[in-house]
């Protein structure tokens, strides 16, 4: 599901693959495609993945349905606090959110109120336990699309942060994300360094209550 709220402008993200596989079949160059893309389809975005945790054990111990009715709770809350903040678009896959806002400062924020309210909520996942999210937050230059998304190094490694690395309740930044931020935000994180899936990171993580894995 998308949710685009650009409005008109928005509607020509839909065209990004056409696009390309017209500029493939006129034949131009690996670098004149990328030329054209970005000057169509480029933008400068603070990036958002949101994971919830105990997906796979969850749906073993009670079943799919049980689960799905406590994240359509949990995708709710996210989804308002995301708007809330002026989200660019929202799009849900499984258990994951992802978003785009047009600052870091605001993407952090909304983080941050998505996380809380999820917290208080205190939605049932298996017996006591609750449902729980995680995120990772990226910014910088990326292609953008309104039915499919963003694409790019920053989105691929608040993927990575948010769905691989970040703990409940855990929020992860880029390196980038946080120069973006004012310093009264940005002196809250504690740089972190790590090899994850083999590639060598360097990310920095606040979070409400370190609670486990996702």
């Amino acid at each position: 599901m998308v949710i685009n709220l650009l409005g008109p402008e928005g509607e020509k993200g839909s065209e990004l693959f056409d696009a390309l596989e017209r500029m493939m079949v006129e034949g131009l160059s690996e670098e004149e495609i990328e030329e054209r893309i970005y000057r169509l389809f480029g933008r400068t975005l603070a990036l958002v993945v949101v994971d919830t945790c105990g997906f796979t054990r969850t749906t073993r111990s009670r079943g799919i349905v049980g689960f799905l009715t406590g994240l359509l709770r949990v995708r709710k809350m996210v989804s308002s606090a995301f708007r809330d903040y002026g989200c660019v678009s929202l799009r849900y896959e499984a258990d994951n959110v992802y978003s785009e806002f047009e600052t870091a400062d605001s993407a952090l924020r909304a983080t941050v109120r998505a996380n809380e309210e999820v917290r208080r909520a205190k939605v049932a996942l298996d017996g006591e336990e609750r449902f729980r999210i995680c995120a990772g937050i990226g910014y910088g230059r990326v292609l953008w699309s309104a039915e499919d998304g963003a694409f790019g190094d920053q989105m691929n490694l608040a993927s990575k942060l948010g769905e691989d690395v970040a703990s409940g309740e855990e929020i992860l930044l880029t390196e980038a994300a946080l120069a973006q931020l004012p310093e009264e935000l940005s002196s809250e994180f504690e740089r972190i360094s790590a090899t994850v899936s083999g590639v060598d990171l360097v990310y920095y993580g606040t979070f409400l209550r370190r609670t486990g894995r996702c």
